[in-house]
């Protein structure tokens, strides 16, 4: 369900999570003053700020925001909480699974012996549990919060990345792509889910434009990134560039997940 601002009503295809915000603003404030009581009784009664909701079973509902809560400013907390965490995290994930071109330029397929189909089969079979497991992923992510599931599942991905530095053969490549797919499955279908979830239909066009954004950005400059990190001057350490663009991009990928967390 959703809240309608245009009627000032609640509409079945909406959501209630704008709503949601203003009980939290109204019973921290209430919290916070010294008189403060447990009762969920609104303490404003503004009617252009009053909400109704009639559910299935009749029962009215009125839930009034705070005079000082204005939909202009809802939305904007809701925008700088949302999107930018969304852009970045899909923005990793579209990162670790595009890195392995940058990774064959810096002699992956060379050194692993990858002949004739093996590079290509390693590219697909990263789409096989990515094309099963959305919808599983979506209801787990209903399951758990949504910062639990998230960022758990980055984290995974970015450990697989990580350990894809370190294979040895044709046959772990395989491996460590298939895992891949199976934990960024939900990063797509769940940021998705979440931006619905957030805002109308109206709002929500413009925030699937700034998530899609972070893809081209990953495009734009993973390459960038992949060079910095493949011309390091590493010759100290036993590992060819290329895995190392595997091992930074994957760690950093892990660190961001235990922010996302908390």
């Amino acid at each position: 369900m959703r809240f309608s601002r245009e009627s000032k009503q609640f509409d079945p295809e909406l959501t209630v999570l704008p709503a949601l915000i203003c009980c939290i603003d109204v019973w921290t404030e209430r919290a916070a003053s010294p008189n403060a009581s447990l009762d969920l009784a609104p303490p404003y009664s503004f009617a252009e700020n009053e909400i109704h909701h009639s559910d299935s079973h009749g029962d009215d509902l009125h839930v009034s925001c705070p005079p000082h809560t204005t939909e202009r400013k809802l939305i904007t907390k809701i925008d700088w909480r949302v999107i930018p965490l969304l852009c970045i995290l899909y923005l990793l994930a579209f990162l670790d699974r595009v890195n392995i071109a940058n990774a064959n330029v810096y002699g992956l397929a060379k050194e692993l012996g990858l002949s004739g189909n093996k590079y290509n089969n390693a590219l697909v079979i990263f789409f096989v549990p990515y094309v099963l497991f959305e919808i599983p992923s979506n209801i787990l992510l209903k399951k758990f919060k949504p910062h639990v599931w998230l960022s758990g599942c980055m984290f995974m991905f970015g450990l697989v990345t990580l350990l894809q530095g370190f294979v040895k053969s044709y046959s772990g490549l395989l491996a460590t792509r298939f895992f891949l797919g199976f934990f960024e499955t939900g990063m797509f279908p769940g940021c998705f889910y979440l931006i619905g979830m957030w805002y109308t239909r109206r709002e929500a066009q413009k925030r699937y434009s700034f998530f899609f954004s972070s893809t081209t950005l990953a495009g734009a400059f993973g390459g960038l990134l992949a060079a910095a990190i493949g011309n390091l001057n590493l010759t100290n350490t036993r590992y060819s560039g290329w895995r190392w663009i595997f091992i930074i991009e994957g760690a950093v990928t892990c660190i961001v997940s235990f922010c996302f967390y908390f």
